[in-house]
């Protein structure tokens, strides 16, 4: 069976850079939500041609559709071995994969406190015109918000503001305890402090990641 890892982190936890740690030290093929829907509604797939059709009405994308796509996605033979990030979200999602067979591994989860991630989300500065992230703590531009790299303005995205991140934190924590208990029962499921120093976050599921 291929090696499969499922990624669950709340926004700010700092999952984004350890996938890009996993896909570097071990070349894992990181399936992130949004970018197989993207691409699949970019190429034109039935299942691609049928999200666009929510998403021009400004409606969701319903599960059938997204869970078909991932389940594809995961069904294709790979020597990669294969890094879910942001599915499944609810547990009608994730019994819809395992009665697919499709199992992980392992499943790592980010634990992190609210206050954690406000101190990190809501210092971020985002630059419209290129995309460059900054941080008023922990990576600050070098003028105050202007962009190092094309000297425009950088701005606080409404995502990142503390009353939005405390909705997201808040149904992220709602969704994703029954998950954890879900996968507790299926899976090598290893709980990572996300607080900790990035090295020791990288060092322990170095140990944990085994691909035979």
């Amino acid at each position: 069976m291929e090696y499969k890892v499922l990624l669950l982190g709340a926004p700010g936890s700092g999952k984004g850079t350890q996938a890009k740690y996993l896909v570097d030290e071990f070349n894992f093929e990181h399936i992130a939500m949004g970018d197989l829907l993207r691409s699949e509604v970019k190429n034109q797939s039935k299942l691609g041609i049928e999200a666009k059709s929510f998403m021009d009405q400004g409606a969701l994308v319903p599960d059938e559709v997204v869970n078909n796509m991932v389940a594809n996605k995961l069904g294709v033979s790979n020597v990669r071995p294969s890094l879910l990030d942001g599915f499944p979200r609810t547990l009608p999602q994730a019994d819809f994969l395992t009665n697919k067979g499709i199992k992980f591994n392992l499943v790592i989860y980010f634990k992190i406190s609210i206050d954690a991630v406000l101190d990190r989300m809501s210092g971020r500065l985002t630059c419209l015109k290129c995309g460059a992230s900054f941080h008023k703590k922990y990576n600050q531009p070098q003028k105050d918000d202007i962009c190092d790299h094309c000297n425009s303005t950088l701005i606080v995205r409404d995502d990142d503001k503390p009353e939005t991140v405390k909705k997201r934190f808040e149904t992220f924590i709602n969704q994703t305890q029954p998950l954890l208990d879900y996968y507790k029962r299926l899976s090598d499921v290893l709980e990572i402090n996300a607080e900790d120093d990035i090295a020791i976050i990288q060092e322990k599921i170095k140990a944990k990641v085994v691909i035979k």
